[in-house]
């Protein structure tokens, strides 16, 4: 199978980020994306894709979205979860045998590495920063 990623703008800001997979009819990810990249990958099955989209504060965060061979969403999107809320941008993925693999470039510029695990990209693989400890009141 051959499937694109293809982004629709209106103008400036969001734009709808869509699956083409040859022969059937497109299918939407994303009706906010607004990152410069997005990622696509078949596993021999079916296909996998990961964005970025801003989110309620701004912060961009990272999507992935099983999708079967006809170009089909499977369930919703996934948020890749993170400790913080850093924002996640230029999204890349990778089928390895069995895990899916993404990464993505967090806010300070450092590298998020995920594989995918029951939620989606859930597991992280590079180690991560300490929780920012809460003050107690």
């Amino acid at each position: 199978r051959v499937a694109t990623l293809r982004v629709a703008r209106a103008g400036q800001g969001d734009a709808a980020l869509f699956v083409d997979v040859r022969g059937f009819e497109p299918q939407q990810l994303s009706a906010r994306f607004a990152d410069d990249r997005a990622a696509i990958v078949w596993d021999g099955g079916a296909f996998a894709a990961a964005w970025s989209e801003p989110v309620h504060a701004g912060n961009p965060r990272a999507y992935f979205a099983f999708i079967d061979r006809d170009g089909r969403r499977v369930g919703s999107a996934m948020r890749v979860l993170t400790r913080e809320d850093v924002g996640l941008t230029r999204v890349a993925l990778a089928f390895a045998g069995s895990d899916y693999l993404l990464a993505a470039v967090r806010g300070d510029g450092t590298a998020e590495l995920r594989a995918s695990g029951p939620r989606g990209c859930d597991e992280p693989l590079l180690p991560q920063p300490p929780a920012v400890p809460t003050a107690r009141r």
